[in-house]
């Protein structure tokens, strides 16, 4: 059997290893500034589009850094880094209110959190599928 038709999740490195460091500096950016939105003091705010865009917020949020976490990280443990991003969602919930005061507890946004983190790995699997499609010429 040829090489190209043994590819696994960790063969997916579309942009090869010279640009680890630009997919991990994207990562870290970021990280830091869905930690700024997560935690940043409650008020008056523009992002508060219609009633639920909260909920929109923390989904597009969890989303993006779990799709972000595992472009970054692509030949880490795929569990490990799947369980730490279900970790995260509903731990930065309840660490909201305890660095900022100003800040709510919500059981949807935990819920928008962890329907993000999935959507994320959903977005995760189907870049991996196309791939295996492009390295290989297989039927998806």
């Amino acid at each position: 059997m040829s090489k190209t038709l043994q590819l696994t999740a960790a063969d997916f490195d579309p942009l090869g290893p010279q640009t680890r460091w630009l997919r991990r500096s994207l990562f870290f950016i970021y990280t830091a500034l869905l930690i700024y939105g997560l935690f940043r003091p409650a008020g008056p705010s523009a992002l508060h589009l219609f009633i639920t865009s909260d909920k929109v917020m923390h989904f597009l949020g969890f989303a993006g850094l779990a799709f972000c976490t595992r472009l970054a990280f692509t030949h880490a443990s795929t569990w490990k880094i799947w369980s730490l991003i279900i970790l995260c969602a509903p731990l930065s919930e309840g660490l909201q209110h305890q660095v900022e005061s100003s800040r709510q507890f919500s059981w949807l946004d935990i819920c928008a959190n962890l329907a993000g983190v999935a959507a994320g790995a959903l977005c995760w699997w189907i870049s991996i599928r196309l791939y295996h499609h492009y390295k290989t010429r297989q039927p998806l």
